[in-house]
């Protein structure tokens, strides 16, 4: 793997163990401005709308769990639950469907991560104990 993406994914990895602590979602800024504090974890009930999310699919199965936005960072990444590996691999297969290009992928018996790239956006598609995460980083002319 190449540095570059093992420091996107060691990145975006920083951002998912928060998650796993009890008491740490919060509700405090909403999934459409996800640059208002940093870095802000949101609970969701839907795929959220915003400047990060607005050209991909949102994924057909699992459950919305949260957003992490690290506004400083430039990366936004969604969180779904209750994801089973083939369900994770068909959402990569949309997403690649649709123009993604896949830079970097690693899987094993118990994950699967894959960094995609498509004008500039790259994502970070990690699926682990049912839990899939998609971190976002659009291209720095497109991020105000």
């Amino acid at each position: 793997m190449s540095r570059k993406l093992l420091g996107f994914l060691l990145l975006c990895l920083l951002f998912a163990l928060p998650g796993c602590a009890p008491g740490t979602h919060s509700q405090s800024a909403p999934a459409e401005s996800p640059r208002n504090e940093t870095p802000v974890m949101a609970e969701i009930d839907e795929w959220p709308e915003n400047e990060y999310t607005q050209n991909l699919f949102p994924p057909e199965s699992g459950v919305p769990d949260y957003t992490l936005s690290d506004g400083q960072a430039g990366l936004f990444s969604v969180f779904y639950r209750d994801v089973t590996r083939e369900q994770g691999r068909q959402y990569i297969d949309v997403l690649c469907a649709d123009g993604f290009a896949v830079l970097e992928q690693d899987a094993n018996a118990v994950s699967i991560g894959q960094m995609l790239e498509k004008d500039g956006v790259f994502l970070s598609v990690s699926l682990s104990d049912g839990v899939l995460g998609v971190c976002i980083s659009l291209p720095q002319d497109s991020q105000s």
